[in-house]
């Protein structure tokens, strides 16, 4: 392709994703594939001779767009917003063409030039201290931009590691006989059980322990809670060192004190990190300034402009306090990287973990000069407004709950019931494919989270998303309550008919082998399955299977449940040996047999001497099977799967081999 023909195809590239952000409302959400979909659509071998363009062209809908997850779409409310915008697409394409690696200033001045100024610019915008501006009197401090959160929550994390290590040999008395090893043995770092995975990887990458702390009844990580748990380590003979402090957890958008927790941190000589990888672009408004009291105690703040700025991925904001704990960390500098304004001017290779660097400034300040402060107050507030919208439907909609306080534009909401319910609500709606949310566990409790996360949503896509999320709740609720799931509970487990009566002619559908265990207890979930065979890729013999059109797997299931809290080895209640006709409907077939299990006669129960997983016949399934949750099980030998039919939302379960699994491998391996 030479100049001309870029220049041709270039438009038509840009004329393709105009429209396609304009339609986007017009494509499902979530894809409709499997696992290996695309392996079909694409030759197994690199072509030897070039292709023309238009060949490539419109492989883009035809291999490409099938298998996408539309994160721009209106109906996108799944994770935090990964936003872009033209300016910032505009950025990229020229940052992309110019093609620097900006490691030192002299690599491409304007690429460090520009950097430095527009996070100064963000900076300010967003209320941050004087302290972590580059150009301010007496300042030590600056910002770099990262290429995600949680690289600077690494790169933090060892800058701290750094100073901890040098402090401790500096008040060592034999500086000779100072073992580094043994000291980064000690250090401990703090979070809350809401702070992001990836404090936890950064620790395993700086090889140091991790303290997670329980947050409060607001899922804030306190003070006195901290206090504590440093109090607990130092007797121990650990060395704290580093906290993450959370603004806007991703479970429910909760933000830790920081007013609370800066002062121990200064007394304890601890390197706290703010992790406001969301929430830091609502500090552009003045009125959402307030969660930031205590920032001054910070070492080092990080957010995602590639969350809610409409700067598109990958860009994240950091600041620290004092940029030579930085350079201590990571300033290696060969003969061939230095130039004659070393020392004069920035070397952002010294500020982070890689050498290159991406022209990330550009799109940023496209977007900051395209919208204007006032711009990007308005965005925000739109989204809170819409967040609020959705809040106030889901509250006056009797049998929901909002199951944490709204903060921002992130509103967690489940039906009331056990987490099953809820589990097959959010599965339910994601298989439309109209809508896409992800769950979340707020100490124990199993929440939807539902976040406006498009520049394009409006009032009438929250509400059209709403009905569709009370119609398919009509449906779960519906089905489990055919199954006596979910009702009032006696003697701590739901109340079902198999557990009243021997009806032998259930028609709860698939799968379905009596009541729910309480919530509250440990127990395996009765849906529970194991198939021991040599192929973990469970969804592909489903589709097999399908493809075949004959529907049919041997599966085992647990029966009815197991009751932890109960004599060790016995089952909860009764459950049949039961097989299912095409239709689901469970039918009883005594001539089914007890695979090795003596003393029980057509059900595992009380009475068994061995209570074991048996085989329970031929299932007959629909077409619509969804594999929830797949993976290998080294205890059981096989692969643990937990499925369910799409459209009826009922259980189906799976196995290639009739097995059955001993009491053990119950107790040990199936507990989840």
């Amino acid at each position: 392709m030479d100049v001309d023909e870029y220049r041709r195809r270039g438009k038509e590239m840009v004329d393709y994703i105009a429209d396609y952000l304009q339609t986007i409302r017009l494509r499902n959400v979530f894809p409709d594939v499997q696992p290996g979909y695309m392996q079909d659509l694409i030759p197994q071998e690199a072509p030897i001779d070039g292709e023309n363009w238009e060949d490539i062209f419109k492989d883009i809908e035809r291999v490409i767009m099938p298998g996408i997850t539309h994160w721009q779409s209106p109906h996108m409310h799944a994770y935090f917003p990964a936003l872009n915008s033209c300016p910032s697409l505009l950025g990229d394409m020229l940052a992309d063409a110019i093609g620097c690696l900006g490691f030192t200033w002299a690599s491409s001045p304007a690429c460090t030039e520009l950097e430095v100024i527009v996070m100064d610019w963000l900076a300010k915008a967003i209320g941050l201290p004087a302290c972590f501006l580059h150009n301010s009197p007496g300042s030590r401090g600056g910002g770099v931009l990262q290429g995600t959160a949680s690289e600077a929550t690494l790169i933090a994390m060892l800058a701290a590691r750094t100073d901890a290590i040098a402090r401790i040999k500096e008040d060592c008395g034999n500086p000779q006989e100072f073992d580094e090893g043994a000291v980064i043995s000690r250090l401990v770092v703090y979070c809350s059980d809401q702070a992001h995975s990836s404090v936890e990887k950064a620790c395993l990458i700086a090889m140091v322990k991790i303290h997670t702390i329980p947050s409060d009844a607001n899922l804030s990580l306190r003070g006195d809670a901290l206090q504590k748990a440093i109090d607990e380590d130092k007797q121990k003979g650990l060395v704290p060192f580093y906290l993450c402090a959370t603004l806007g957890t991703t479970g429910a958008c909760a933000f830790d004190d920081m007013a609370e927790l800066g002062p121990i941190c200064e007394k304890e000589k601890i390197w706290m990190h703010i992790d406001a990888a969301y929430a830091g672009t609502a500090f552009l408004c003045p009125e959402y300034r307030g969660y930031l009291k205590g920032v001054e105690y910070a070492g080092s703040f990080a957010f995602n402009p590639s969350k809610w700025l409409m700067v598109h991925f990958d860009c994240t904001a950091m600041w620290v306090k004092n940029s030579a704990s930085l350079h201590r960390t990571f300033n290696v500098n060969p003969l061939y990287l230095k130039h004659d304004k070393t020392g004069l001017a920035i070397d952002y290779m010294h500020w982070q973990i890689p050498l290159s660097r991406r022209f990330r400034a550009l799109k940023l300040w496209f977007v900051i000069r395209s919208f204007g402060i006032k711009g990007l107050q308005s965005h925000v507030r739109k989204g809170i407004r819409l967040a609020k919208l959705f809040e106030g439907l889901v509250r006056r909609e009797p049998g929901f709950e909002v199951a944490a306080e709204r903060i921002l534009g992130l509103v967690v909401f489940r039906l009331n019931g056990p987490n099953e319910l809820n589990e097959h609500l959010l599965s339910a709606l994601n298989h439309t494919g109209k809508i896409y949310v992800v769950p979340a566990s707020l100490k124990g409790k199993y929440v939807i989270r539902f976040t406006v996360t498009s520049r394009s949503t409006t009032e009438d896509d929250i509400r059209l998303d709403w009905n569709l999320i009370r119609q398919k709740a009509r449906d779960v609720r519906v089905k489990f309550a055919e199954c006596g799931i979910g009702q009032p509970m006696e003697n701590g487990h739901s109340v079902t008919r198999n557990q009243h009566d021997d009806d032998d002619d259930d028609d709860c559908g698939e799968g379905h082998h009596g009541g729910m265990p309480n919530a509250s207890d440990a127990t395996v979930r009765k849906y529970d399955i194991v198939t021991k065979n040599d192929d973990v890729n469970v969804r592909a013999s489903f589709q097999k299977e399908q493809d075949e059109n004959s529907p049919s797997l041997d599966f085992f299931v647990n029966s009815d449940y197991f009751v932890e809290n109960g004599d060790k080895g016995e089952f909860g209640s009764v459950v049949k040996y039961r097989k299912c006709d095409r239709n689901g409907k469970a039918i009883r077939d005594p001539s089914l047999e007890l695979d090795d299990t003596e003393g029980a006669t057509g059900c595992l129960g009380k009475g068994a001497d061995k209570p074991a997983l048996g085989y329970c016949g031929v299932l007959k399934i629909c077409q619509h099977v969804n594999i929830m949750e797949e993976k290998q099980n080294e205890k059981l030998g096989g692969v643990y799967v937990r499925a369910n039919c799409c459209e009826c939302n009922t259980n189906v379960l799976s196995g290639k081999e009739k097995k059955r699994l001993t009491k053990e491998a119950s107790l040990n391996g199936q507990r989840k």
